[in-house]
């Protein structure tokens, strides 16, 4: 059989941006190409396999109700030598638990949680967009896109938006009023994604922590990617959402200043340089930056508590201000003019993945679908 054909290019929750796959057929046929022979997870109809790491592959499928009700879906599942490991088990349904409780237009959706014979799902809203991460190096590549007058505004308007996202996370209370104190913990430019019609989401909870938090985890342990833990983190303190607020100021410095705030040659230096780095202001390295959008990061990154923002929310608030002040707001449907010259083909790649849905729509509408086992997981995890 050929070997498996690259489709397209697009980011999932929690895994960056991936190579789809699909089989290729030498057949001429209007039957779409399937990455597991019509496999089911749960109710929902696999399309093509988008990504597949050391933990956890993400598809993308289908749901299908009565009266040929469909909606596109991306679905998480551990892999299956995973699923008797109860600790990460675990930690998989509290990542269910604590997104599915919040419901905010910059957090992204979690429809239901699942379990297979063989290991748990997570049905999740399919983002049409990409990762902090993908834009970060496209305007690396390109640094006329970073040195325009209006890109300043576009990474305040960004990291404002995803502040109230994590702010939406961060007060959320169950049907009582008790709140359940969520830290994301895990701030990093592959967790925040920007779509291409101009919204943004907070994704990946699966590190999370909550006061109520059904299984919690032993000791304390260092959650979260080195370069966005917040230095309190490292010294084994009490953690708040604060450290929220560290990574978002970590996120917006590198959009600003065009480079990597404390990424090192080594984990020690990294850790070091979070300790104790200076933190310059990023109009040092890139001249369109206001002075005032460098007196908020700087504050978001304040190694003193006191002087640290308070909440996801007031770091939000002094970003509107700016933006109002500057005179320009950066709404919704310039950012989306942005991302499509951020990424021309972007739209395209999306829209590949939409018509193989349909294709698999088609060829699966009147037939019985047939639960085979998943493909093992590769040993190689890409991130």
């Amino acid at each position: 059989e050929p070997r498996p054909a690259p489709v397209s290019l697009v980011p999932l929750p929690g895994v960056g941006p991936v190579s789809i796959r699909a089989k290729s057929s030498s057949k001429a046929s209007t039957t779409p190409p399937l990455a597991l022979d019509q496999t089911k997870l749960g109710p929902y109809q696999v399309v093509c396999e988008l990504a597949s790491g050391g933990m956890a592959t993400v598809y993308l499928a289908l749901y299908r109700s009565i009266e040929g009700f469909e909606k596109l879906c991306a679905v998480k599942r551990i892999h299956p030598h995973l699923a008797n490991d109860r600790a990460f088990a675990n930690m998989f349904v509290d990542e269910a638990q604590i997104a599915a409780r919040i419901s905010h237009p910059f957090v992204c959706s979690v429809f239901s949680f699942g379990k297979t014979q063989k290991s748990h799902y997570i049905a999740m809203e399919f983002l049409r967009g990409e990762p902090l991460s993908a834009l970060s190096r496209r305007v690396a590549r390109s640094p006329e896109l970073g040195d325009d007058p209006r890109f300043p505004a576009l990474a305040a308007r960004l990291v404002a938006n995803l502040a109230e996202g994590l702010h939406a996370a961060h007060t959320l209370r169950d049907v009582r009023g008790v709140a359940f104190d969520v830290v994301h913990r895990d701030v990093t430019p592959q967790n925040l994604f920007v779509l291409y019609d101009g919204s943004v989401r907070v994704t990946d909870f699966g590190i999370a922590h909550a006061r109520r938090r059904l299984h919690q985890t032993e000791g304390q342990k260092l959650k979260g990617k080195l370069s966005y833990v917040a230095p309190e983190q490292l010294t084994g303190a009490a953690v708040d959402l604060r450290v929220d607020v560290w990574g978002l100021g970590v996120v917006l410095w590198e959009m600003l200043a065009g480079r990597r705030l404390f990424l090192g040659s080594s984990e020690g230096e990294t850790l070091s340089a979070v300790m104790s780095r200076e933190v310059r202001p990023p109009s040092e390295f890139r001249a369109n930056v206001p002075v005032e959008l460098d007196r908020i990061v700087l504050r978001a990154l304040e190694r003193d508590l006191d002087r640290r923002y308070r909440s996801a929310r007031d770091m939000s608030r002094d970003l509107e201000r700016f933006l109002s002040a500057s005179g320009d707001a950066m709404p919704a449907m310039d950012v989306a003019d942005w991302m499509t010259r951020i990424f021309p083909d972007g739209l395209e790649r999306i829209q590949s993945l939409v018509d193989l849905a349909a294709q698999v729509s088609a060829a699966t509408a009147d037939e019985t679908v047939v639960r085979v086992p998943s493909a093992p997981p590769p040993h190689a995890n890409p991130r």
